[in-house]
């Protein structure tokens, strides 16, 4: 008996036009994990500042399925000796469907900004949470029987959880550490989600789609790279490369990525907005319940714990707060009002470090300390500093780095870009670092009180980190002269200036003077016994052999004379911040020209 055909679906998509999907992703979509993502923002927060960022994960997760099936009969059709059978393009297809159900509210704020101030010692992905969704998709919708008809087990389930999961790296080429497929199907892997280069299907939907909604131009074609892509041996994995003539075409790519972050995912307003929804969720964590399997119940951040209850974890919670009457719920409800009031914290400045800072969550505290000394009476509570990472998708690295492309005379045989052959006109820092910081108090006059505090807060920041950084270095301060005055000098610290003034004073034959006040750092010491010009002997008191229990100070004529009568010194060092031996010499002359300037100086040289 012939078996009976497979009957597609047809979307008409926005971004791919009609598409067919097979009667199993029909079956996966209509059920009420996968509509769950209806609700949930593909670009979260960013839909407040672009409104036409209002699409959802659904149609984004439609989009991927679509493109890894595209992908998968593409190397199917052109390099038959692959062997890619109909399960195989299925579970490719189901893994793109099904790759982001774990997102919770408003996507990548809720994993990435809310848990890990809910959670501060547990690290959670999405990832995880769409394998555990599957699982519980499922078993709750009976699908294993529907998937036996299409003559898929459980190792298939298997290999679609690997692939949302991700490419898994391995020092050794000949471990396997897959057990969905063997390592002749390694490029299967690569398709959903690409650890080894970001070259993926995901990458392909969002970067068309978001584009599309944000109104901001996309230069990659994912088509183009369908028409290219091919199956070679690299390193002993079956890998997906492409023609070494689009190396530019994926330089577009990753900079498309980038240029999306840039201007939407991290515009400094939407990046607020949704770090301000994260506080907001974080005061609401304890006082939202959500049921979940067996009646137990579940907060905001541990939801994700059970599948029944994170199903009905959506954006919706939003308006849950937003309209709640539960005065538990007063904080978070008054900063969802100021974001829908559009009374968001106020941006003061930003900063791009020339060389990212790696600690910088440890210095967040003394930031704030610092930002909030100055005129005005604000605290650190006043201040919200947020450090923006942004690269190609692989920290500091060059992702064309890691693709590898073939020629037209050998199909087979794929390399890295050498350089000689690569493209000159490409970016060669491939990753910034940006500190923002924005004002709670969002007056007018807070404000600009806030902008004051920044600059001074600059100032003292880049001098203490370009100290540290010369310290390191070895670039210290060069030292030039010291004095010690006859007199101690009661007032030193208010002749500070002045004393830095007499010392950048022009030489009599030089041509140019090149030293200014600045360029001279001037340290006063005062030793002494412990007690100033005191005599610290003098307040001791000594007691004989014969009377031991009579004490007094030691009179004059038992004291010995060999000894100081001077308890007290002052020290006057001269530091040039300038460390060229030019200017080093020519601030020793500035010195010796200073001192005949200050007699009271004069004193003996030190040692």
């Amino acid at each position: 008996m012939a078996e009976q055909p497979i009957i597609t679906k047809v979307f008409n998509d926005p971004i791919h036009g009609s598409i067919e999907l097979h009667p199993l992703l029909i079956k996966i979509i209509d059920t009420p994990q996968f509509q769950r993502l209806r609700f949930i923002k593909q670009l979260g927060g960013v839909y407040f500042v672009y409104p036409g960022a209002s699409h959802n994960r659904f149609e984004h997760l439609i989009g991927v399925g679509y493109l890894a099936g595209k992908l998968a009969e593409a190397l199917r059709s052109r390099q038959p000796e692959l062997k890619i059978d109909d399960r195989d393009v299925l579970c490719v297809q189901i893994a793109g469907l099904c790759h982001d159900l774990g997102h919770g509210p408003f996507s990548y704020l809720y994993d990435g900004m809310f848990l890990p101030k809910a959670l501060e010692n547990i690290k959670w992905l999405h990832e995880k949470g769409s394998c555990d969704m599957l699982d519980h998709l499922l078993k709750q919708n009976e699908l294993e029987q529907v998937m036996e008809k299409y003559k898929m087990n459980p190792e298939d389930v298997k290999i679609i959880q690997e692939m949302i999961a991700g490419d898994k790296e391995s020092s050794s080429p000949h471990y396997w550490p897959y057990k969905g497929r063997p390592k002749e199907n390694s490029f299967l892997y690569e398709i959903v989600s690409n650890k080894k280069n970001g070259v993926d299907v995901d990458k392909f939907d969002y970067l068309a789609r978001d584009s599309s909604y944000l109104g901001i131009k996309n230069n990659f074609d994912f088509r183009r790279f369908l028409q290219f892509a091919r199956v070679c041996e690299v390193d002993g994995r079956k890998t997906i490369c492409t023609r070494d003539k689009e190396e530019d075409h994926m330089y577009d790519l990753f900079y498309t990525r980038h240029h999306l972050h840039k201007r939407a995912c991290q515009h400094r307003v939407s990046h607020i907005i949704q770090e301000m929804i994260a506080e907001a969720f974080l005061k609401a964590d304890d006082h939202i319940q959500i049921e979940g399997s067996g009646g137990r119940m579940f907060t905001l951040s541990t939801a994700n714990e059970d599948m029944e209850a994170y199903t009905k974890l959506t954006d919706n919670v939003f308006e849950e707060i937003l309209k709640s009457s539960c005065s538990e719920l007063k904080k978070a409800r008054e900063i969802l009002q100021n974001i829908i009031s559009r009374k968001s914290y106020k941006f003061v400045d930003e900063r791009k470090p020339k060389d990212p800072i790696q600690d910088w969550e440890s210095l967040i505290p003394s930031w704030k300390k610092g930002l909030a000394e100055g005129e005005r009476n604000l605290t650190p509570k006043d201040f919200e500093i947020l450090v923006i990472e942004m690269d190609y998708g692989m920290d500091d690295k060059d992702p064309i780095q890691h693709v590898h492309f073939y020629s037209k005379s050998e199909l087979d045989k794929a390399k890295l870009m050498p350089e000689e052959k690569g493209s000159r006109i490409h970016t060669t820092c491939f990753s910034e670092q940006l500190i923002r910081v924005f004002c709670k108090e969002i007056d007018d006059e807070s404000v600009e009180a806030a902008k004051k505090h920044f600059k001074q807060w600059l100032r003292c920041w880049l001098s203490s980190t370009l100290i540290l950084q010369n310290i390191v270095s070895g670039n210290i301060y060069k030292f030039v002269g010291e004095r010690k005055p006859a007199d101690p000098i009661e007032d030193w610290e208010s002749r500070i200036s002045g004393w830095k003034e007499g010392l950048a004073q022009p030489l009599p034959d030089e041509e140019e003077n090149n030293l200014k006040p600045e360029d001279f750092e001037i340290l006063v010491i005062n030793m002494d016994y412990g007690m100033k010009d005191k005599n610290p002997v003098g307040h001791m008191h000594f007691y004989s052999k014969k009377e031991p229990d009579v004490a007094k100070p030691m009179s004059p004529e038992n004291a010995s004379r060999i000894r100081t009568m001077i308890f007290s010194e002052q020290l006057i060092r001269v530091f040039c911040k300038k460390i060229d031996e030019q200017s080093v010499e020519a601030a020793k002359k500035h010195f010796k020209q200073w001192l005949r300037m200050e007699p009271n100086l004069v004193g003996p040289e030190g040692n």
